[in-house]
C-alpha cells in the first residue's frame, strides 16, 4: 500500500500470519487516525466525535476483513457490514462444464 506520494503506507511481514494480522489492523488505524484532508474541524461519528479520513478498501484475500473492521470498530464503535462477493466455483450450474 503506498500514498499519493509514493511512500509507504503499510509494511507487513510475510513469515508470521498473526503479526502480519496485527500489522494490517494497526497499520489500517493509523490511516484512520490522521488528520482529513476536508472537514477536519467539522464533528464526525468517530467514537470522539471527530471527523476521520475516509478509507475504501477494495480487492485483497478474505483475511484482511477482519483486522480492518477490528480497526474500523475501535475508531467508530460497532458497524455494519454489507459483504459482496462473488465465486463461480460455489455453485451449482446448468451450462455444461468444460472437459
Amino acid at each position: 500500500m503506498q500514498s499519493s506520494d509514493s511512500q509507504p503506507l503499510l509494511t507487513l511481514s510475510s513469515y508470521d500470519n498473526t503479526w502480519a494480522l496485527h500489522q494490517i489492523e494497526e497499520g489500517h488505524y493509523s490511516i484512520l487516525s490522521r488528520t482529513p484532508a476536508t472537514n477536519a474541524k467539522e464533528k464526525g461519528f468517530s467514537l470522539e466525535g471527530k471527523t476521520l479520513p475516509r478509507v475504501i478498501t477494495l480487492g485483497g484475500d478474505h483475511t484482511i476483513t477482519l483486522p480492518l473492521l477490528k480497526s474500523i470498530n475501535r475508531a467508530y464503535g460497532p458497524v455494519s457490514v454489507i459483504h459482496f462477493d462473488s465465486h463461480l466455483d460455489t455453485c451449482e450450474s446448468s451450462l455444461p462444464h468444460p472437459a
